[in-house]
């Protein structure tokens, strides 16, 4: 922690001292009363991400995207860096960006960021959490360098994005939480040698009411342990460091509608997994097939006057017996359904109340209650 405030802290006064320069912070923030059924920590306040962005130039065709978040999850407060792109513009239909991303497949994890008040809802869809979150189903942030671009016409527009990035990782040692592992986006060093592969391709009409996108993510998970030589055999690491866990294939659907009256927005992810064969561990048991796994969501939203919006979310998750990445991370088989009600005192401004309802398989099913209250400092 003190690195980083020694980091922040250096960062700000160069930038102060250099007269004409200055970088400008958008501020997002959230607080919440939170309500289960769960278990008996209910009725709980709770302050939300302090999430800080900025979008500038750096010349003429460069541009950086930094988002800074300090966030509580229970053990402290904690800072991300959730994003850090530098794009450079090549022509009117080519950019190229290097650094750490939101993974470009789907539609929500592109477009939703760290700042909630982008969303209607208080929750994101569940299976396409963020990593630290311990229910993401796979990596939803990428370090690497990516190609983007778009060609607009009078009726339609085009865009395309294909990226390479490092692998995320687990540490399969892990004693933070017990029987679940966390997906890492790995910022500063790959374990690995091979890497991931991302593409995504969206075609939408030119008012942007209407649109669908393809997607598919070639990821692969690698083993972030080192050995322990006064560990026993089965509290080892489940292979060397850098060697591949599993191999993941994700391709992915999206679809968006909008007019003045409702919105509808959908995707549908399919994932198949291979385990590596050469896992040798009284803690797992490779599957010596391909599993496969489905996850979808479908959010209706009604605009109810210039105030009130109100959203209705179902999502689904399942996946194959003996899928053991899942039982690794220590999700489960799911349905969820969620109604939101927002009320915006302004554009930066807004008060959600969220209430949802989960199934899970082979657990508990839950009610959870949210009323939180949203801003957008500019």
């Amino acid at each position: 922690m003190k690195k980083i405030h020694t980091i922040l802290g250096m960062a700000l006064f160069v930038v102060s001292s250099q007269p004409g320069l200055a970088v400008e912070f958008s501020l997002f923030g959230d607080m919440s009363l939170r309500d289960t059924n769960r278990d008996a920590s209910n009725h709980s306040f709770s302050i939300g991400e302090f999430d800080l962005i900025t979008n500038q130039d750096v010349d003429d065709k460069t541009t950086l995207v930094a988002e800074i978040v300090f966030e509580d999850q229970g053990h402290g407060f904690e800072v991300d860096i959730e994003r850090f792109r530098l794009s450079r513009t090549i022509t009117e239909s080519i950019q190229v960006s290097a650094g750490k991303v939101h993974t470009p497949i789907g539609f929500w994890i592109w477009t939703f960021h760290h700042g909630l008040l982008l969303q209607d809802t208080v929750t994101r869809p569940f299976f396409l959490d963020f990593e630290d979150t311990h229910s993401g189903i796979f990596p939803t942030h990428a370090v690497g360098a990516f190609v983007t671009g778009e060609h607009n016409t009078e009726s339609y527009n085009l865009d395309y994005t294909l990226g390479i990035a490092s692998t995320s990782s687990i540490d399969s040692t892990s004693e933070e939480h017990v029987d679940t592992y966390e997906l890492k986006a790995n910022n500063f060093q790959d374990p690995a040698t091979d890497k991931s592969f991302t593409s995504r391709v969206g075609l939408s009409s030119a008012d942007h009411r209407l649109g669908v996108g393809l997607s598919y993510m070639h990821s692969l998970i690698s083993e972030s342990a080192d050995p322990d030589a006064d560990a026993l055999p089965e509290n080892q690491p489940l292979l060397d460091r850098g060697g591949i866990l599993f191999e993941q294939k994700i391709a992915v659907v999206d679809f968006r509608y909008r007019n003045d009256w409702f919105y509808l927005l959908s995707e549908y992810y399919h994932m198949s997994i291979d385990d590596n064969k050469g896992i040798n561990n009284a803690r797992y048991t490779p599957n010596p097939d391909t599993y496969n796994a489905d996850a979808y969501y479908a959010q209706l939203g009604i605009y109810m006057g210039s105030k009130f919006t109100l959203s209705l979310r179902h999502e689904f998750f399942k996946h194959d017996a003996n899928a053991g990445y899942f039982t690794l991370l220590g999700i489960k088989e799911t349905t969820r359904n969620v109604a939101a009600l927002r009320y915006n005192f302004s554009e930066n401004n807004a008060l959600i109340l969220e209430s949802a309802r989960n199934e899970i398989k082979g657990g508990d099913s839950f009610n959870q209650y949210e009323l939180q209250w949203l801003f957008l400092i500019l």
